[in-house]
């Protein structure tokens, strides 16, 4: 069984960013039933949590409602929403809420203080900070914020660091680094990250703060019992199948990279009856026709930070 399986609930995104492959092609989405449904099977039998992606899942379906409705049907599994949280609102939060929501997600770029003058120019600085205030409001127990450094917020890793623990919320910081991708070159050197030797010191601020953060209650589930291990694992060194992932028409993805390939079709329900067999097939696609990741964990290994792995 594997700690963590992540689904890509919907390619539909409130924002179009240029680095970012997902939002530009589009397959058919299944109904908030039939997810339910893969959900409740594979949680206990495939995986112990379920991490919910886009996309943007408050774009799934009709926007708002096919979330709502998913959330209604997923009562006894553990999982997490990961949203941009831009189209938000107190009364949909409410709502979700009241519906069972256990766990939210957000982005987190810019220092709390901070966030409402940035909002202007990116929509998720306040977004992020504004969707914990309000759930955190709602008594929602998991609440999850990561912060993806890269050259331009780097600085700002010590005060998000500090503002997260005040809010008592988890932080997961990831790092940002186009690597190995064959489409590397054609992207703009504007998203490509340019790491200086006074970003560690910022770098290692930040992490000094969290390794001795004693807020733990709300630790989302996907990172008990090593299953932060097995996320870095999944990017950081490829070997195996780490995270399952399943795509927005309910079959199961090479990774969350490959697009336009031709790699056996397994439908989540089908791996069920026949894991082993999915994991082999799964293996020779991976060794046939992955070239890489274009976002991954490869900044640790660039800068031997694998100590980061640990804390």
């Amino acid at each position: 069984m594997f700690k963590v399986e992540t689904i890509f609930l919907t390619r539909k995104c409130s924002l179009k960013c240029p680095h970012c492959m997902i939002w530009k092609t589009h397959r058919r989405e299944i109904p908030p039933s039939e997810w339910a449904k893969i959900m409740n099977a594979h949680y206990n039998t495939i995986t112990e949590f379920i991490v919910i992606l886009g996309g943007e899942p408050l774009e799934y379906w009709r926007p708002f409602e096919g979330l709502l409705e998913l959330v209604k049907q997923i009562h006894e599994v553990d999982y997490a929403i990961s949203s941009n949280s831009i189209t938000l609102t107190f009364d949909r939060a409410k709502k979700l809420v009241e519906a069972g929501l256990k766990n939210w997600t957000v982005s987190i770029d810019y220092p709390r203080t901070l966030a409402r003058m940035y909002a202007a120019k990116d929509p998720r600085a306040y977004a992020g900070w504004r969707a914990l205030e309000w759930f955190k409001r709602l008594g929602v127990p998991d609440l999850h914020a990561t912060i993806t450094l890269y050259p331009g917020n780097v600085h700002y890793f010590p005060q998000i660091v500090r503002d997260l623990m005040e809010m008592e919320v988890w932080v997961e910081p990831t790092f940002a680094m186009w690597a190995k991708s064959p489409w590397y070159d054609s992207f703009p050197s504007s998203v490509k990250p340019k790491w200086k030797p006074e970003h560690l010191d910022y770098i290692w601020e930040g992490i000094e703060l969290l390794k001795n953060y004693k807020y733990f209650h709300g630790m989302p589930k996907m990172f008990e019992n090593g299953g932060l291990l097995e996320m870095l694992h999944a990017t950081f060194k490829c070997e195996k199948l780490h995270v399952p992932t399943i795509d927005e028409d309910g079959y199961m993805r090479l990774c969350r990279d490959i697009h336009g390939k031709r790699v056996r079709k397994w439908h989540a329900l089908d791996i069920i009856n026949d894991l082993d067999k999915f994991i082999s097939d799964w293996m020779e696609d991976y060794k046939e026709l992955c070239k890489g990741c274009n976002w991954d964990c490869a900044w640790h290994v660039k800068h031997k930070f694998e100590k980061f792995r640990h804390i």
